[in-house]
């Protein structure tokens, strides 16, 4: 049922998810046919200010969308669960879990199609827009895997993949965060349930980030100029703190969707 689920959420968000994401590649390749023409027009005038407008249109475009694409799922949580479809999707032969995975699950693969669509677009614009590319793109592409490569043989392939953790795990509890703020706006306010959320939001975020900021530094203060100073004693703990905020996190809204939720 999970799966069916799934689907159906998806589904109702591919087709305007599929929209930006078109809209992300026309804009690199827009952005990337301006920059060439910057490149090759310095002595024209209007060349500039039309090849700079264009330029700023795609760069705002690019932004504009992927940051709609991470929109586009929370709101259609939103709606699903909260507005007159909410009677419809709470009495689905479902469990109060299986609902709200779907729902997250739904929202990180939007999530993850914005990232990789702005990244496309944004590789577009490069790799075709400069002029000093063209014939070595791949051995562009090969020297930007090599920095990459010893970036983390610099800071060593241990820390490297616990970085990694940090910020997936960040990532994922944050998500779980914003969700709580919209379960929490919807229950708690009768009207403007939308700026209840917000509120929340801030409110919730600004204390998990200052304790995460306090456990980082409290625990790099303790680890100077000690034996066993590492960089995995500094972020470990932010590491647990940002799973102990996402489990909480999902715990409290199922709480809320299961016993406190009134959708009459």
């Amino acid at each position: 049922m999970f799966a069916k689920l799934l689907k159906h959420d998806f589904r109702a968000v591919r087709e305007l998810l599929g929209l930006l994401c078109l809209i992300c590649l026309g804009c690199g390749v827009l952005g990337g046919g301006a920059l060439r023409v910057l490149d090759g027009s310095r002595e024209s005038s209007l060349l500039l200010v039309l090849g700079t407008l264009i330029m700023t249109g795609a760069f705002l475009g690019l932004i504009v969308s992927g940051i709609a694409m991470q929109f586009l799922t929370l709101a259609h949580f939103y709606k699903s669960r909260f507005t007159d479809q909410g009677y419809l999707t709470f009495t689905l032969p479902v469990s109060g879990h299986v609902n709200l995975l779907s729902a997250y699950v739904n929202c990180l693969i939007g999530n993850a199609v914005g990232v990789a669509a702005v990244a496309a677009g944004f590789a577009i614009l490069i790799l075709f827009g400069l002029r000093e590319l063209d014939g070595r793109r791949l051995e562009s592409l090969g020297q930007f895997a090599e920095a990459c490569a010893n970036g983390i043989s610099i800071l060593g392939l241990r820390n490297a993949a616990l970085l990694g953790v940090y910020m997936l795990v960040g990532i994922l509890s944050n998500l779980l965060l914003i969700m709580l703020a919209i379960v929490t706006g919807s229950v708690i306010a009768k009207k403007h349930k939308i700026l209840a959320a917000v509120g929340v939001y801030y409110g919730v975020t600004s204390i998990s980030r200052f304790g995460v900021l306090a456990v980082g530094v409290s625990s790099e203060l303790a680890l100077v100029g000690g034996e066993n100073a590492s960089f995995a004693g500094i972020l470990m703990p932010q590491i647990l703190l940002w799973l102990l905020i996402g489990v909480g996190s999902y715990l409290i809204m199922h709480w809320l969707v299961s016993r406190k939720l009134n959708l009459n």
